[in-house]
């Protein structure tokens, strides 16, 4: 907890797989489906 407190960086797990399941192009390119724990259910978009 402290490190999640501390720490300038967020925890890898977040750092990662977090921003690859917003990407729609990363889940057409590995053929993930929607459920998959890859999909997020509600992608994140800036643009």
């Amino acid at each position: 907890m402290q490190q999640l407190r501390s720490d300038t960086h967020s925890p890898g797990r977040w750092r990662v797989l977090v921003p690859m399941a917003n990407t729609p192009a990363f889940a057409q390119a590995f053929g993930c489906k929607a459920g998959d724990a890859m999909v997020a259910s509600d992608p994140l978009r800036v643009w």
